[in-house]
């Protein structure tokens, strides 16, 4: 029996071969598929100077370092240590620290609506 199985599995992948290579070769004489993509007189180039990488890693690493001690500084200002800052973590703030956060707040917002007044 599992000869049988195995003839009639052969058969019926030659037959489904055959049938998608005829699709397929008749599907190459389309004409849809010889029409030139790229027209020649619409291409442009435009030259990119080099790339230094040495200072572009600088720039880089420097741009880093800034947002990381900013993100330390608000951490600061939130009474939030490196490591609760860096793992998102935090434990709630008793009474007298979070009284101490938001007078700090509203005392940065009155710091910033002076600077846009002057």
């Amino acid at each position: 029996v599992a000869w049988r199985l195995l003839i009639l599995n052969g058969a019926f992948n030659f037959f489904a071969l055959w049938l998608h290579t005829r699709d397929s070769i008749r599907d190459l004489h389309q004409p849809s598929l010889h029409v030139p993509i790229l027209n020649e007189s619409s291409v442009s180039t435009v030259k990119v100077k080099k790339v230094d990488s040495r200072h572009l890693e600088k720039t880089v690493k420097a741009d880093l370092a800034e947002i990381q001690n900013a993100n330390q500084r608000l951490w600061r200002e939130l009474g939030l240590t490196y490591e609760q800052g860096v793992s998102g973590q935090t434990e709630p703030l008793t009474e007298e620290e979070r009284a101490d956060h938001f007078y700090s707040i509203l005392n940065v917002s009155s710091k910033f609506q002076q600077a846009r007044v002057t």
